[in-house]
């Protein structure tokens, strides 16, 4: 379990859970929830991307700089520290549902070590390839994708959208939009 609250669950589903329609079932002290069906894929990739982080419509994905600063316009989120990203900077961004890594890793136990997507990937920003220095579950947390780029992309004019291919095939996310050309 990661989260839990009266309207929401977020929890982690097993590796070893058979993939199809599957029914969902949520009990605790005071009784049973009716089951609710769900469909389990082996791989369905996604980026976190928290509701927090929709700026004036476009939903951004959660991506930061090595000191912590969120990759966001400036000033988007009052309290958060942020700017947007420019050519050579390092970023990380996570997501979940990539599939198997290699080494393998537990079945729910937090990372304790550095591994690889077992299935192809690959990654572009603004339309142009870029190179993952890091693509494999983040260390100390379970379950969560880890993904270190370098923003080398100079094509950013207005919205700069990440592309992820893996697994069932490419899937989309704004990920910066630099306020000017970057040259």
């Amino acid at each position: 379990m990661d989260h839990i609250s009266p309207g929401q669950v977020n929890a982690l589903v097993s590796i070893d859970t058979p993939t199809g329609l599957q029914h969902l079932v949520v009990t605790t002290g005071v009784g049973a929830s009716s089951a609710y069906d769900v469909t389990v894929n082996p791989i369905e990739p996604g980026l976190l991307a928290p509701a927090s982080f929709n700026i004036n419509g476009v939903q951004y994905v959660f991506a930061s700089f090595a000191d912590g600063t969120y990759v966001l316009p400036a000033g988007a989120i009052s309290g958060v520290n942020s700017r947007t990203a420019k050519p050579g900077d390092l970023l990380t961004l996570y997501g979940v549902g990539f599939g198997p890594v290699t080494p393998a890793a537990g079945d729910g136990q937090i990372e304790q070590q550095l591994n690889t997507l077992a299935s192809s990937f690959a990654i572009k920003l603004g339309g142009a390839p870029v190179t993952a220095s890091y693509d494999g579950l983040a260390p100390q947390a379970v379950g969560l994708y880890q993904f270190n780029i370098t923003h080398g992309s100079r094509r950013c004019i207005r919205q700069c959208g990440a592309h992820f291919f893996g697994g069932r095939g490419e899937r989309n996310a704004d990920a910066l939009r630099p306020d000017r050309r970057l040259s």
